[in-house]
């Protein structure tokens, strides 16, 4: 990278942090359609006369269906109301640079949401998984402190010898001209 050339790190975790925002907030409204399932399975369990669920001549399906299509609103709400939840908490911990490795778990969760929360999953892993990045992200944990930016970067020194991948050449023995 030219010296000469913005870092744009800032500006990428401060877009990820909004887009978070704004998952969570479509994610929890998507949570409300849970309820449809919700009311419909209790209108169905709860109803004396099951008439308007059935055509004439046939059976009216149990209770139990009712409160099983309800229990599947239940947990559908649930669900998305606790991802939506996490991708809000992302947002905020993305912007406060704080628990990196759990933000990188959510984005795994929000790569299910095809195609928007792929792409935003995706640009997560990349955005965060930059060194750059890493050494902004303070570690999270009890007991754990803040490192000293001289601790987490390791250089080399000038003279020490750069390393390849090629056969070393075959050593001499010493000589005993001494």
């Amino acid at each position: 990278m030219r010296s000469d050339r913005p870092s744009w790190t800032g500006e990428h975790l401060w877009f990820l942090a909004i887009a978070y925002w704004v998952t969570g907030g479509v994610t929890a409204f998507i949570a409300l359609y849970g309820l449809v399932y919700v009311a419909m399975g209790v209108m169905i369990a709860v109803s004396p006369n099951n008439d308007w669920v059935t055509e004439p001549g046939q059976a009216a399906p149990p209770d139990l269906f009712g409160w099983f299509l309800a229990g599947i609103g239940v947990a559908m709400v649930l669900l998305c109301a606790i991802v939506a939840a996490l991708q809000v908490l992302t947002g905020f911990w993305i912007r406060k640079r704080r628990r990196r490795v759990l933000c990188m778990v959510v984005a795994g969760i929000t790569c299910l949401g095809i195609p928007y929360g792929t792409l935003l999953g995706v640009l997560t892993f990349i955005v965060l998984g930059r060194s750059s990045v890493g050494r902004c992200f303070a570690p999270s944990g009890p007991g754990m402190e803040a490192a000293p930016p001289s601790a987490t970067v390791v250089q080399a020194p000038a003279s020490a010898p750069a390393y390849s991948l090629a056969p070393a050449p075959p050593r001499t023995p010493p000589s005993d001209d001494s």
